[in-house]
């Protein structure tokens, strides 16, 4: 049988500032850590929350990760913060340009004459480079939500 060894982690809870001292085994998962601090702190559960460790950021996608796999080691430092989620965008309704039929939304074709569906995009915007006006760090252009992301602070611009 391999031995398993706990290792120390702690954990700034950036909405109370509070630090936690925590024993996490290599086998344990991103979500169950998340979740014992969610239970300890009686944070609010209807909120999304993620752990960050330097630049790496462990947010609901990777909440069956392991610590092993994730590169948590002793003594690391990590922060949990709550997960912003992006409001909802209302677009108008986009039209083939071949036949000029609705498209549904994120259609590759159009479901009546079948063109592909060639997406505007805004070039001014993609050739500039943005700079978060918080941290000063470059920021991501999401096509999906049409906005700038900064992936320091972990916030929409």
């Amino acid at each position: 049988m391999l031995e398993t060894f706990a290792l120390e982690i702690v954990v700034l809870d950036r909405q109370s500032d509070k630090l936690i001292r925590m024993e996490v085994q290599p086998r344990h998962t991103i979500g169950s850590i998340i979740e014992t601090i969610v239970d300890k702190q009686k944070l609010g559960k209807n909120q999304k929350y993620r752990l960050a460790l330097g630049n790496q950021s462990f947010g609901k996608e990777q909440y069956l990760l392991k610590v092993k796999d994730a590169g948590i080691s002793q003594g690391d430092h990590l922060f949990l913060e709550a997960e912003t989620i992006a409001p909802e965008i209302h677009r108008e309704p986009k039209f083939c340009g071949n036949c000029g039929k609705p498209l549904r939304a994120g259609a590759k074709f159009c479901l009546e004459c079948g063109a592909p569906v060639i997406e505007e995009t805004k070039k001014e915007e993609k050739k500039a480079e943005q700079l978060c006006n918080v941290c000063g760090s470059k920021l991501k252009w999401i096509q999906q939500y049409q906005r700038w992301y900064c992936y320091k602070c972990h916030k929409y611009t």
